[in-house]
């Protein structure tokens, strides 16, 4: 039996439930998500739970690609319908606007270095393991109106955020070495932004077991592992010329539940990379 489209409705429905689960989970409200779950097939005709799930996980893609958070139960799977679940969604939050006012302010408040410095850190493997992968050049870029802000690129800017998470891996790094017996090693760790600046297109100096350099560049936020972040020429550059000793360690849900992934070497072959920015002159 072919695939029956989902309607209008449908979709409104799945996106209002989506975006009511995600306000619950950033207040701190209780969620259960299979509550949500059969209250919307309640609600539409002869979907299943995997199908309700499937259409859950291209919402979470278009947040993503947006730069917005997403939940996690819900993967972002980016071949959906570009011509209609955008709008949907986007029309949606500029409904939500006190949704989007709290993650304007998650995506701005500052946190104590010295709490999240001692937090341990969870590595995981990089999306692309999971199967996760960004969508291809070859599909429509999604344009969100300009009452949606893109808040990881607000969220960068977070200097405060960006220090802790630098902290958060001096100090994870320090234990790795340490517990694999090279106590002299982790003496040497040295958050280098600090010492010597953020010119370097790295931000932390560390070890591997036999004595190398590993040089670390840390991107950190709140929200989930595809949230999209922000690198420099310098960064892209640098990952280059020292692909062998190159890490990019991304945190997320750095507050809540802080994991890192690690992407190795050559940052243009481990990254979808898409250009944002131009310098001018008059020619």
């Amino acid at each position: 039996m072919p695939t029956r489209h989902w309607t209008d409705e449908e979709v409104r429905e799945a996106v209002a439930s989506y975006i009511a689960m995600l306000d619950a989970y950033h207040t701190g409200d209780r969620l259960v998500k299979i509550e949500y779950i059969r209250a919307l097939m309640a609600r539409i005709d002869n979907r299943t739970r995997p199908a309700v799930e499937m259409k859950f996980r291209n919402i979470s893609a278009v947040l993503a690609e947006a730069g917005l958070d997403y939940l996690d139960g819900y993967l972002p799977a980016f071949n959906y319908q570009r011509t209609k679940l955008p709008d949907r969604v986007f029309a949606e939050l500029e409904r939500r606007q006190d949704l989007l006012q709290m993650l304007k302010a998650e995506a701005d408040r500052p946190v104590s270095v010295e709490t999240f410095r001692s937090r341990d850190l969870i590595e995981e493997p990089p999306p692309v393991a999971k199967g996760l992968k960004a969508p291809s050049a070859r599909q429509k870029r999604i344009t969100p109106p300009h009452t949606i802000e893109n808040l990881a690129a607000r969220e960068a800017r977070n200097g405060v955020l960006g220090r802790a998470g630098e902290e958060s891996v001096c100090e994870h790094e320090r234990r790795r070495l340490h517990d694999a017996g090279r106590k002299d090693l982790a003496k040497k760790v040295e958050h280098v932004a600090l010492t010597r600046g953020d010119g370097l297109g790295y931000d932390v100096t560390s070890f591997e077991l036999d004595g190398e350099e590993r040089l670390i560049e840390v991107k950190t936020t709140r929200w989930a592992a595809m949230t999209p972040f922000f690198i420099t020429p310098n960064e892209l550059s640098v990952s280059q010329e020292r692909a062998a000793t190159y890490h990019l360690y991304r945190l997320y849900r750095f507050e809540r539940d802080p994991k890192l992934f690690v992407l190795r070497g050559d940052l243009a072959k481990a990254c979808r990379l898409e250009p944002i920015a131009y310098r001018a002159r008059v020619a």
